[in-house]
């Protein structure tokens, strides 16, 4: 497998060192806060055919909570349209479950415990 720095396709920023996915321009993937924004708007189906898979073609999008990284499923903004946004995506999606919310509404899978976080300057900028 290739890996290649790759441009997001959806926002324009770095989307990482990853193998190019067969359905997007060379040199397009997307980058992990667009890749969960991207999952509240798609089925997981959409998502690997648009985008690949977390880990290979693009990072895992993931969130720092209480000292551990979640794998976050997806984002929304923590506003009435995007909480009814999450609401409808955790009916359709089994085990979705709300993590934390800040200015956003994060979701992970409910069996998700995390992992330990490393210090706050390696964690993934979310």
């Amino acid at each position: 497998m290739r890996l290649k720095d790759l441009t997001c396709c959806v926002c324009g920023g770095a989307a990482g060192r990853f193998a190019q996915h067969w359905n997007r321009d060379t040199g397009y993937g997307i980058c992990a806060r667009c890749a969960a924004e991207e999952a509240g708007q798609s089925t997981p189906e959409e998502l690997v055919s648009r985008y690949g898979t977390p880990g290979v073609n693009y990072e895992q999008p993931v969130v720092r909570h209480y000292g551990r990284l979640y794998k976050v499923m997806a984002v929304f903004p923590d506003s009435e349209t995007g909480t009814k946004a999450a609401n409808a995506y955790m009916e359709r999606t089994p085990g979705a479950s709300v993590l934390c919310t800040t200015d956003r509404v994060y979701l992970a899978h409910e069996t998700d415990l995390g992992v330990p976080a490393p210090s706050k300057a390696e964690t993934p900028a979310f």
